[in-house]
């Protein structure tokens, strides 16, 4: 018997997440809008992943959980978008949280702007511990997003949006043949049919637990992200400004991140989480500066406290 439709999937893919996971999902079924299914691939985990899941699964109707062996991220988000049933689909990663408000906000917005196709929004970034290190506000207007997708940055954050099924289905999908930015790429080509919108709501919780992406799948980030790029330049007729410094990882910028994220705990009054973040600035790159001085200041003001 077929299903009768729904106004939002939630879609969550899911490998190797057990110490994340339940809270993940909880954030999912909390939300102030209940008319969603959720859909949750297990892709092969071997930890405790899929027993965790299993016993939401057996307790709420909304999630249809699905186990099968592992074949990577993209191919199970592909068969989420074909399983799904909702007029919207929102997805959501493994790792990170989503605010109560969240499904009824973007619902209610793109109820309201038929334009629009994929709406995004502002976020807090957390640390592996769930602390707050950052809060992100991304590009607004559609113009402006265009902009940057077109010069190949991503002022985008993928686990904070909903997009349109049916504009998803028109623009063919996911271009598989050009992972690993097949996400990128679907922003573009949702650009040639519809509006970009990002939020100024903050709406997700985004874990940052690793500090750096290996070096061989970043520069395959980098290539396919220049391919897309300059074919979607090329198609508008436009000059291509793609540069690959936006996207390269490299020792500095995983230094400056570090460093960055210990100096939010300070300001923020967190003097053990900036001690712990100095260290691994120091660890990173023990003659730089930046790291024993933050490590001074922390530990000054946690003696005078």
């Amino acid at each position: 018997m077929k299903k009768s439709p729904v106004a939002i999937t939630v879609l969550l893919p899911v490998y190797n997440a057990e110490k994340y996971i339940a809270e993940t999902v909880e954030s999912i079924l909390k939300q102030t809008f209940s008319d969603f299914e959720f859909i949750i691939i297990d892709d092969g985990s071997t930890d405790r992943s899929l027993e965790i899941l299993q016993g939401y699964a057996a307790n709420d109707q909304r999630v249809l959980l699905i186990s099968r062996e592992n074949k990577g991220v993209v191919e199970t988000v592909c068969e989420g978008f074909l399983l799904s049933r909702g007029q919207y689909i929102a997805r959501i990663d493994a790792d990170d949280i989503a605010l109560p408000g969240r499904l009824e906000i973007e619902y209610e917005f793109l109820q309201s702007h038929p334009d629009v196709v994929c709406v995004g929004s502002d976020f807090e970034l957390i640390d592996y511990k769930g602390r707050q290190i950052g809060l992100v506000e991304l590009p607004k207007g559609s113009d402006r997003i265009e902009q940057l997708l077109l010069a190949g940055e991503c002022p985008i954050a993928n686990p904070s949006t909903m997009v349109v099924k049916s504009a998803v289905d028109s623009v063919g999908g996911f271009n598989l043949g050009v992972f690993p930015a097949e996400d990128y790429a679907l922003w573009v080509a949702l650009l040639e049919i519809g509006e970009i919108e990002n939020l100024s709501t903050v709406l997700l919780k985004y874990r940052i637990h690793k500090e750096s992406v290996t070096q061989t799948s970043n520069l395959a980030m980098i290539q396919k992200t220049k391919e897309v790029c300059e074919a979607a330049c090329q198609a508008r007729g436009i000059a291509c400004s793609f540069d690959e410094n936006t996207w390269l990882e490299t020792k500095q910028t995983r230094f400056n991140k570090v460093l960055g994220y210990g100096w939010y705990g300070f300001k923020a009054g967190k003097r053990l989480m900036a001690i712990e973040y100095s260290l691994k600035a120091i660890s990173k790159s023990p003659f730089s500066e930046g790291g024993w001085r933050l490590l001074v200041c922390s530990l000054i003001k946690s003696l005078s406290n």
